[in-house]
């Protein structure tokens, strides 16, 4: 586990996939059908970041109080905040990768 500092809270992440989501992950980023020459849609890549997020994501601590991971809490972390995540989330995905 690893523990990331927002600027309002903690989040505990785990640092790796099972196969199962792992999977997860990739249906929400394909959607319903073939990634494009271009690549994931915006809709398609959102997606996918939040189902890896409420995957990875096991505990988040503001001050005393332990928050539940949700959309709406997601949705309102700052722009940094929500990219230090990303970033973390990121890593976990490409590592996932080079195991395949």
């Amino acid at each position: 586990m690893q523990i990331v500092k927002l600027s309002n809270s903690e989040v505990e992440i785990k640092k790796s996939l099972t196969l199962g989501e792992f999977n997860r992950v990739q249906i929400a980023l394909n959607g319903d059908g073939p990634v494009s020459a271009a690549g994931w849609t915006a809709k398609n890549l959102i997606e996918g970041q939040t189902v890896l997020l409420s995957i990875v994501i096991k505990k988040i601590k503001e001050g005393d109080k332990e928050v539940a991971f949700s959309r709406e809490w997601l949705d309102a972390l700052s722009l940094a905040d929500g990219s230090v995540l990303l970033d973390v989330a990121q890593e976990i995905i490409v590592e996932a990768n080079k195991k395949k």
